[in-house]
């Protein structure tokens, strides 16, 4: 490692300041513009699943693999996942807690609201956000969920449901469902557990397509961009001790287009930054080469990661 950066290769692995590590897997600067549909390996007529989620503190599970951790500034809106006719936008706020049985001491963060826009078949915008701060002890709530439909207020919680057009929500407990179209969104709320300091509770989300939408759709955001290539995505991931104290620090560097700083929104149902696709057209067979070419995979060289600075 030299100059404050590692190149991964294949088999190989490097640490950098801080504790930080990155995988093991090097990364192709490539674009997809210049790649054949057949090297995203997206195909308009097949119908395959590949889910994505971001669990716990949080750590990202992209589609068709590969993981990344990311903290996200506290109090910032993310743009997760952008389509033509949904946005996701979520919140991160610092958080500490213990692990390994109360030896290790973690700052770190999580995921505290969804914000979802979608376009309906009703020509409306509808708005739909999920709040963990509304969950009780018991992880239930009768007002997690709320928005507008044809700007009509809306709010509920446990086993409610909402349809506005073709998006349709629902919710058990603490877990709730927005799909449209072919996507789903799961928002689950949890308990910060072994809690020291910050929220009480938390949301994982998730990500799920059925039949070609993602091939149609090409989503952006820095979880939707993993499911417009098949290629699996590698990124920093925060190397946590059995003991003593950490805090977080890596925003999935080296796998996501860009820096973290490009999917900050200004507000909870903003929907334009640079990479959105929000509003555009979806793709037809005829088009997915010009489709391939609006959804980018990464600028930055090939296989470096940047380290924190000492």
């Amino acid at each position: 490692m030299s100059g404050g950066s590692c190149t991964l290769y294949v088999g190989t692995s490097c640490e950098l300041s801080g504790g930080r590590r990155a995988s093991e897997r090097k990364l192709s600067n490539r674009r997809i513009s210049e790649a054949l549909p057949s090297e995203t390996g997206l195909k308009l007529s097949e119908s395959y699943s590949t889910p994505a989620s971001v669990r716990q503190d949080p750590h990202i599970h992209f589609a068709h693999g590969g993981q990344a951790d990311f903290r996200g500034r506290n109090g910032v809106y993310y743009n997760f996942f952008s389509s033509p006719r949904m946005s996701v936008n979520v919140k991160t706020e610092d958080a500490s807690f213990r692990l390994h049985g109360g030896k290790l001491i973690v700052h770190g963060s999580f995921l505290t609201e969804v914000h979802i826009v979608g376009s309906t078949n009703a020509h409306t915008l509808a708005q739909a956000s999920f709040w963990a701060a509304e969950l009780n002890r018991e992880n239930w709530g009768w007002t997690v969920i709320n928005g507008t439909c044809k700007s009509r207020y809306f709010v509920f919680g446990r086993r409610g449901r909402k349809q506005c057009g073709d998006l349709a929500i629902t919710m058990s407990m603490s877990t709730a469902n927005f799909t449209l179209g072919s996507w789903t969104v799961t928002a689950r709320g949890n308990h910060v557990y072994d809690w020291l300091a910050g929220p009480k509770h938390r949301v994982d989300v998730s990500f799920a397509v059925r039949g070609d939408a993602a091939a149609r759709s090409l989503p952006h955001g820095i979880i939707g961009q993993s499911f417009s290539s098949a290629a699996p995505r590698h990124g920093l991931l925060d190397a946590y001790p059995e003991a003593g104290n950490i805090t977080t620090s890596a925003m999935a560097e080296g796998a996501i287009e860009g820096q973290a700083t490009l999917y900050e929104m200004p507000s909870s149902h903003a929907t334009d930054f640079l990479f959105s696709r929000f509003g555009k057209r979806e793709e037809t067979l005829g088009g997915v080469r010009g489709a391939v070419a609006g959804s980018l995979l990464l600028s930055r060289e090939p296989g470096t990661v940047d380290a924190a600075p000492d």
